[in-house]
């Protein structure tokens, strides 16, 4: 999606709506990280409860294809978080789908911003700040799965900007407290 496609898509998600998981929301999802993966004045967050491997490859790949400017902050995700499998058994599976020598970025770039909050949550986002005072966030129901990606589920979806001290406000500082 370029840049002013995606600018198009996310002026009309000012107030939720209800879309499809894969054929829209996914999409968007991935575009809209890619997008900020490529500014390193930017500071991702992801925030998920349920996550599954291929949402993990799916994020490593946008990584290394934006290594030099890949600045991931912070990525919420409870321990159990795909049925009976742990975040450490959805890394490892993940691990497992890139070359050798790209480990390390992954490891480095995605891996070491896994936060683990001890309470349950079940906040679904994608967010940046983007070094300037200013803040975006994709909020939508679905979670980072295959039940929710590709599997036909309608899903709500809004996007907001906001000051970057509203963001950490009211989206990170809730999840940093559940540690």
């Amino acid at each position: 999606m370029t840049g002013q496609v995606l600018s198009k898509q996310l002026s009309l998600l000012s107030t939720p709506v209800i879309r499809d998981g894969p054929t829209y929301i996914y999409k968007l999802w991935k575009s809209l990280l890619s997008y900020w993966l490529l500014d390193p004045e930017r500071k991702v967050y992801l925030a998920t409860p349920f996550l599954d491997t291929q949402r993990m490859v799916d994020i490593g790949k946008l990584v290394l294809q934006n290594f030099t400017t890949a600045n991931i902050d912070a990525f919420y995700v409870r321990i159990k978080c795909n049925y009976n499998e742990r975040i450490s058994d959805v890394k490892r599976n993940a691990q497992n789908q890139f070359p050798g020598k790209q480990q390390p970025i992954i490891e480095y770039k995605l891996y070491n911003r896994i936060v683990y909050p001890l309470s349950t949550f079940h906040a679904k986002f994608i967010g940046c700040t983007d070094g300037k005072g200013g803040a975006e966030v994709l909020v939508t129901s679905a979670n980072f799965t295959a039940d929710h990606f590709e599997h036909h589920n309608l899903e709500s979806v809004v996007f907001h900007k906001m000051s970057e001290a509203d963001f950490i406000h009211k989206f990170i500082h809730p999840l940093s407290a559940s540690q």
